[in-house]
């Protein structure tokens, strides 16, 4: 008997140890687990009261930041790629108040303009940031464009914001150009475009695109010799400020001569808007900044606002790589079974220059993302314009058609 109530002692001990063993591990992970929400709720909650803090009093203007702009900024040259960060600026706060850079190649001549918002909002590189810090700069690593005259000196200001931009994209930006707020609404206007991004997963938005005014182009097209540019030069730094000075803006004379002003880019960075500020696509921006950079193919045409951000084509360049349009014959089906499909196309491609013999409905099923067949390989990458995620392949076709175009329910986004 006392043998059995020992092994009973002996069997109810060990089921406390388990019991207690497994007690103790499950308060342990709730612990663990409370913790971890603590310390997330600790750092978005200083990362909402940094932006209050700012919002509010702003940041400290200290000059000792300055010795970063002497590190990164040497003397200013003239390069045969300038990129140039026009800034519009309000003359009473000094605020920044737009933001587009201008990208101009002296061998080809061609004008690219790419609009930065002002309200986007990007996290500084460790390095950047450390080197701020210990310059006794407080801006936060996390920064808003808009808010970029409460975080540095006005001594400083425009040297940092490209600075910024050079550390966020990669890109090397040539000088900056700062213009009265008044002299940047004649040159520029707003325009809402509709945007692809390249990549492997596309993604379409809106986009506020500024471009060139009317005005500021037939300016510009009156400008027939050098000493009408020189003039026009002299005149324009006498109201703006840039880290250019006028001796070398005036070496880009005979380029801008031989440019032409009508066959300008516009662009913006990619991105969208998120709980009130626009939040940059960093790769994709990067990407399409340095393709126009490196872009050696003069354009010779007219910008097509459908195809935005998008490498120019050789019926757009003159490169002639491309089949002329006006030769290609194009069958559009429908295959989205959404009414008055293919006839909107038709009247696109028509007015743009394509023969389009005819229209009808694909009956072998419904396609989500739409197909162009060519019948020779390099024909019909100009429609990729209209269809930037269209899917291209060589494939027969009838007599007399060179492109048949399968248009997917994308088609009608």
């Amino acid at each position: 008997m006392r043998e059995r109530k020992f092994c009973r002692r002996i069997v109810d001990m060990n089921k406390k140890k388990k019991k207690s063993a497994a007690s103790i591990f499950i308060r342990n992970f709730v612990r663990s687990v409370v913790l971890i929400l603590v310390l997330s709720a600790c750092g978005y909650g200083s990362y909402k009261i940094t932006f209050l803090y700012y919002d509010k009093v702003g940041a400290p203007k200290d000059n000792k930041a300055a010795k970063i702009v002497k590190e990164y900024f040497g003397d200013v040259k003239v390069e045969d790629i300038s990129k140039n960060l026009i800034l519009s600026v309000e003359p009473e706060s000094g605020q920044i108040k737009s933001m587009v850079l201008e990208i101009f190649n002296k061998s080809t001549s061609n004008f690219d303009y790419i609009t930065i918002p002002m309200k986007t909002q990007f996290t500084l590189s460790n390095e950047l940031y450390q080197k701020l810090f210990q310059a006794g700069c407080e801006a936060p690593q996390i920064i808003r464009l808009s808010k970029a005259d409460e975080y540095f000196s006005e001594e400083t200001l425009y040297q940092y914001m490209v600075i910024l931009l050079e550390d966020y994209f990669g890109i090397d930006i040539s000088y900056y150009t700062v213009v009265p707020q008044q002299t940047f609404r004649e040159m520029f206007k707003k325009e809402e475009r509709t945007i692809t991004t390249e990549g492997e997963q596309p993604v379409t938005g809106q986009y506020s695109v500024y471009c060139l005014k009317n005005n500021y182009l037939e300016k510009v097209r009156q400008l027939n010799d050098a000493d009408a540019w020189e003039k026009f030069i002299k005149e324009s730094y006498e109201t703006c400020e840039s880290s250019l000075p006028l001796k070398g803006k005036l070496e880009y004379v005979e380029s801008y001569l031989n440019g032409n002003i009508d066959c300008a880019y516009f662009h913006s960075i990619y991105g969208q808007m998120k709980n009130g500020y626009f939040e940059a696509d960093k790769e994709n921006s990067a990407k399409m900044i340095q393709e126009l950079v490196n872009n050696t193919v003069p354009y010779s045409a007219p910008q097509n606002t459908e195809s935005s951000n998008l490498k120019p084509s050789s019926s757009d360049s003159g490169a002639g790589d491309e089949v002329n349009i006006e030769n290609l014959v194009v069958e559009i089906l429908n295959t989205s079974k959404i009414t008055g499909l293919a006839a909107s196309y038709k009247q696109k491609l028509t007015e743009a220059g394509y023969q389009v013999a005819s229209i009808g409905n694909y009956t072998q099923g419904t396609l989500t993302q739409s197909k162009i067949i060519v019948k020779d390989q390099g024909v019909g990458q100009t429609l990729l314009n209209y269809f930037p995620n269209a899917q291209v392949e060589v494939g027969t076709l009838k007599t007399g058609i060179d492109v048949q175009i399968l248009l997917g329910t994308d088609a009608a986004q």
